[in-house]
């Protein structure tokens, strides 16, 4: 969701998975995952910034 929502010129080069219940993205550009890693970096190292992009998701993408 947040991919979607902040990068969505990159969420077409990336694959989203899970393993044992572990969030998993790969791809084969380097560049998409570094911009997407910028991305989460800046939302979990900032609670304000982390809390607008939970108050604003895609709701179908939040667990119920």
């Amino acid at each position: 969701m947040l991919a979607r929502s902040r990068t969505p010129e990159i969420t077409d080069r990336l694959h989203f998975s899970s393993e044992a219940g572990t969030f998993v993205v790969s791809s084969d550009d380097r560049g998409a995952l570094q911009r997407l890693g910028s991305v989460l970096h800046a939302a979990f190292h900032n609670r304000a910034l982390l809390e607008d992009h939970i108050l604003n998701a895609d709701r179908k993408f939040l667990p119920v």
